[in-house]
């Protein structure tokens, strides 16, 4: 995939600053309201030795002795004396004072620790949806970004596929019109005409497949497809082609193997993968088909150029081939991920395998059988 490390540095940068500046503001914004709310306290605090002070001063200027305890006029506060109230003058001259209650305080407390706990967590979570909303911002960023460079390449390899048959068939038929070649040699080139319109017609219909099943109310047929036949009839086809017999098909078919399936779908799979074997060098492709209770199997071997073993999920996305793969190659890479979708469509599944470069390729597709066993 080719690069873009300015736009995609920027927006790091961009998005990072963000990330750095929400945090800062965060933060500032939590020590601001916690101190607003401890400097609440405080003045609370100070209101209420305001008021005792002056119900005190009250007291004394009437020159009464209030009894101990919780103060009667205002249930806020509490009465501390070393003497209990009498008429004589000692007693009222006793020491006593006004002050508030310790559960008064409490209470104030338990009050304002409850609004920094409520603080806290309101700014935890809006600081969280904030950094969520910015990652996702990001994500979409960079994802449109890879979409863009993704439809880029796959435009402009999808244009020189279709261009480079055109131009082969074109020639061929202008080296005809004009009269200019051998009789002898009208055959030869009138099999490679046919080659690049196979080509053409294979990569036509791989790009109306994947525009298909972008369509989310896209759906298959379900019928019963001779797997083992399906399998016949494309090793004929492949050999009947021009350059058929430059590769060696091989097939096995144990027993007869129904599968629940749209044939169409399933005929563009197999075609998909006997390309994908001939096109990365296979020149000698086996294919077997067999099943078990609810399943039918059918692989397919190459001795091709084969992949890395951590490239097995890798191939099948679409839109995109391995380097080692791609140098020299033709190919839009949609056949592998078409196949594996239509699979998941049928209920089934594409796995790929191999045991490195150069030691060829294996691919096993797996679907629901048409009729179960009776012993299932």
């Amino acid at each position: 995939m080719r690069p873009v490390p300015a736009v995609r540095d920027h927006a790091t940068v961009i998005f990072t600053a963000a990330i750095v500046l929400l945090i800062v503001l965060s933060s500032w914004w939590l020590v601001f309201f916690s101190r607003a709310i401890a400097n609440e306290n405080d003045m609370m605090r100070r209101n209420l030795a305001d008021a005792s002070h002056l119900h005190a001063l009250r007291l004394r200027v009437a020159r009464k002795v209030p009894p101990p305890g919780v103060f009667l006029t205002d249930g806020r506060f509490e009465v501390i004396s070393e003497a209990a109230p009498g008429p004589d003058i000692a007693v009222i001259r006793a020491p006593w004072t006004l002050q508030p209650r310790r559960a008064t305080l409490r209470a104030l407390d338990a009050h304002y620790s409850g609004r920094r706990r409520m603080l806290l967590g309101e700014g935890v979570l809006l600081t969280g949806l904030l950094l969520s909303v910015v990652a996702m911002l990001y994500r979409l960023v960079r994802a449109e970004r890879r979409f863009s460079d993704e439809m880029e390449q796959f435009l402009s390899r999808v244009t020189h596929e279709m261009k480079t048959p055109l131009a082969g068939i074109k020639a061929v038929l202008q080296v005809v019109e004009g009269g200019r070649v051998p009789a002898a040699q009208v055959p030869m080139l009138a099999s490679k005409a046919l080659r690049e319109v196979e080509r053409e017609h294979q990569l036509i219909q791989n790009l109306l497949l994947a525009q298909r099943m972008r369509q989310p109310g896209a759906l298959l047929v379900r019928e019963s497809v001779d797997m083992g036949q399906l399998l016949r009839d494309v090793v004929a086809h492949r050999r009947d082609l021009p350059g058929g017999a430059d590769v060696s098909f091989s097939l096995d078919v144990q027993g007869t193997v129904a599968i629940l399936g749209d044939p169409a779908a399933l005929r563009s799979i197999v075609d998909n993968l006997v390309d994908n074997a001939v096109k990365y060098g296979g020149r000698t492709v086996s294919m077997t088909v067999d099943s078990d209770k609810k399943s039918g199997f059918f692989r397919i071997n190459d001795d091709g150029m084969g992949f890395a073993p951590d490239l097995a999920e890798a191939i099948f996305t679409p839109f995109q081939r391995t380097n080692h793969a791609a140098r020299g190659r033709q190919g839009t890479g949609l056949g592998l991920h078409i196949s594996r979708t239509l699979a998941t469509r049928m209920d089934g599944h594409v796995t790929a395998s191999s045991r490195g470069e150069g030691l060829g390729a294996r691919f096993e597709v797996a679907l629901p059988l048409a009729v179960p066993t009776a012993s299932d």
